[in-house]
């Protein structure tokens, strides 16, 4: 499937409705849905999207956009499902990210050597790492090398000066708990973990949700 929305219209205008859908789906450039983000030690992720695009470089974005981003989004496949087109959009200013400030809508490729398929990935890298320092490889052969206690511990006074009241938007893993630890910081690690595993549970019923009303409907019909 093509990394971007904006050139699948012409693409599949000729396949059957259901066809058409099933691509639009799987398109990696949703035009509709409101764009995730996350936020480590002032780093803004963000997946690329048409909004995005369209807010960053204007109706002509597919003009006035960076080349290299460009080819990647119109013309590269996707290699796996849900894959995403991850970019670092921008630096929050701080004592923990001085040098990386000028970064802006670059690509993240990988992190600590794992390559980032996705923002859902890309979040249970950042919380999951055991490693002393988060290495950040970007486009154009950039690097972004952070102290992995530093950047965590930071985050909170980052958001704080922004008046940003989540690291997270609410579709990524985390999210509840993220909230519960935003709201009160002595918060102890169990209520975080429950908090955690709520959000968990509630993703994973909407994932199930679709296949549990399919499965209805086919009782329903006798089939």
């Amino acid at each position: 499937h093509s990394l971007c929305a904006a050139a699948q219209p012409a693409a599949t205008s000729a396949l059957p409705a259901a066809s058409a859908a099933a691509a639009y789906r799987s398109a990696l450039l949703p035009a509709a849905r409101p764009s995730s983000y996350f936020i480590v030690a002032g780093l803004v992720f963000t997946p690329a999207t048409v909004p995005y695009m369209r807010s960053e470089y204007g109706k002509e974005y597919d003009f006035d956009a960076p080349v290299k981003l460009l080819d990647k989004l119109m013309h590269s496949m996707a290699e796996q499902p849900q894959q995403q087109v991850v970019l670092l959009s921008q630096v929050l200013a701080a004592e923990v990210n001085i040098g990386y400030e000028e970064l802006a809508n670059t690509q993240v490729v990988a992190l600590n050597g794992v390559k980032v398929a996705n923002m859902r990935h890309l979040v249970s890298l950042v919380d999951g790492c055991a490693d002393d320092y988060l290495h950040f490889d970007l486009d154009y052969n950039q690097k972004v090398v952070l102290s992995t206690a530093h950047a965590k511990a930071a985050t909170k006074e980052i958001l704080s000066m922004h008046c940003i009241s989540s690291d997270r938007s609410p579709d990524l893993p985390g999210a509840a708990a993220a909230a519960v630890e935003m709201a009160a910081p002595g918060t102890s690690g169990a209520a975080a973990a429950a908090a955690n595993g709520t959000d968990e549970a509630a993703a994973a019923d909407a994932e199930a949700a679709p296949a549990a009303e399919d499965k209805g409907k086919k009782a329903g019909s006798g089939k």
